[in-house]
């Protein structure tokens, strides 16, 4: 979550700055947010991987 905070904080930083346009600090957040998503998933499938992942995505979906 800090990754992802300072990442975002660092793009508008640069973006005041004058170093990124509009639409590359908006591809910036998003593959940004898209890297956040997939960690969040690697780390809620555990240790068992990809393979142990789907009955805990559906309990946390349900609840």
């Amino acid at each position: 979550m800090l990754v992802g905070l300072g990442l975002s904080l660092s793009g508008m930083v640069a973006a005041v700055l004058g170093a990124l346009t509009p639409v590359q600090g908006a591809l910036l957040q998003e593959a940004i947010d898209v890297a956040l998503i997939l960690d969040a998933m690697r780390v809620l499938a555990g240790p068992g991987g990809a393979h142990d992942a789907g009955g805990r995505l559906d309990r946390a979906c349900t609840s």
